[in-house]
């Protein structure tokens, strides 16, 4: 079985545009899945009329950062594997579950990632994928090898976390994400720790997924301080101190 999680905030709209791409794509299937919304949001949510499977609403009333409610969505989740996708994507075809049959029969597969669309330019979005992110890609926006264009599997350090597979047994091994990481960089952070559990991370791209980007965020500088802020504890955790020390004078220079 499938646990789709899916965390709310402020994507009401688009929330619902997603779960309707799961009516139209996944129902139809002899599979079994079952969806979990945590709501972020201080609004209640109005789901679609069109939808005729079940949804299970855990209700936040507040932003407690997308880490720490995708833990609370995988607590309640039945499935064996976990579907973390974010309100404002939506599926394009059923190849959801040829990813999912690839991850079953891989016990080697940790973590496993496909590729995602840019519904604005409907090309693959850049930095979805690829290696940890160190001073060096900071610098260079991380374009080494472009994983994100792939036309074949291929292994990679991290997936974005805006559509992650993961087998439940082995996120609750890991202790899910880490919920100092508010938002951002809790992807990169998990796929690390699957890699150090000698368990690969792959980059799928026989499945696609389209992403309306960046739905949740009314104030680009509260979006940048947030990000800023989650990978300077990246860096904390994954890098040394000098690394660190130049990365917040990047910040400085930057904010």
């Amino acid at each position: 079985m499938l646990s789709i999680i899916i965390v709310n905030y402020q994507s009401q709209n688009e929330l619902n545009n997603c779960l309707e791409s799961l009516e139209k794509f996944l129902l139809p299937s002899k599979n079994n899945f079952e969806v979990i919304i945590v709501n972020n949001d201080k609004a209640d949510i109005q789901l679609s009329p069109k939808l005729s499977f079940v949804v299970t609403m855990i209700d936040n009333k507040r932003n407690e950062g997308f880490g720490a409610a995708c833990n609370l969505g995988a607590r309640k989740a039945k499935g064996n594997f976990l579907f973390f996708l974010n309100p404002d994507t939506e599926l394009t075809d059923n190849s959801l579950w040829k990813m999912l049959k690839e991850s079953s029969v891989m016990p080697y597969l940790g973590i496993v990632g496909p590729k995602i669309i840019e519904a604005k330019r409907n090309r693959p979005q850049p930095w979805t994928s690829g290696k940890k992110t160190s001073l060096l890609n900071i610098l260079f926006r991380n374009t080494f090898n472009k994983s994100w264009n792939k036309k074949e599997p291929i292994e990679v350090d991290w997936v974005a976390g805006t559509a992650l597979l993961i087998r439940k047994g082995l996120f609750e091994k890991l202790g899910g994400f880490d919920e100092k990481f508010w938002m951002y960089f809790e992807d990169q952070d998990l796929c690390l720790r699957t890699r150090n559990s000698n368990l690969k991370v792959l980059f799928y791209p026989h499945c696609t997924i389209l992403h309306h980007n960046g739905k949740s965020w009314s104030n680009t500088r509260n979006q940048k301080t947030a990000y800023y802020q989650s990978q300077k504890y990246f860096f904390q955790k994954h890098h040394g101190k000098i690394s660190q020390y130049l990365l917040e004078l990047a910040h400085k220079i930057a904010l």
